[in-house]
């Protein structure tokens, strides 16, 4: 099922996304990466959802930390 996010791993990483970006992120145009993760038809299952979604949130970071750095 698209989004389906329901292992511990997959809830720690939308809660800290949610934190970090706020409670609208996965619906936030600034933060397209997320929704397009989460609504991707070609990720058939929730571990690789969630490992994706993991690798693209820390490649934000990373972005993120070289701007402000």
């Amino acid at each position: 099922k698209a989004r389906d996010m329901a292992s511990p791993e997959g809830v720690t990483l939308l809660i800290g996304l949610m934190f970090a970006m706020g409670h609208g992120c996965l619906h936030d145009p600034q933060f397209p990466w997320i929704q397009g993760t989460l609504s991707n038809p070609a990720i058939r299952d929730s571990a690789g959802r969630v490992e994706r979604l993991r690798s693209k949130a820390l490649t934000y970071l990373d972005h993120v930390v070289k701007y402000f750095g």
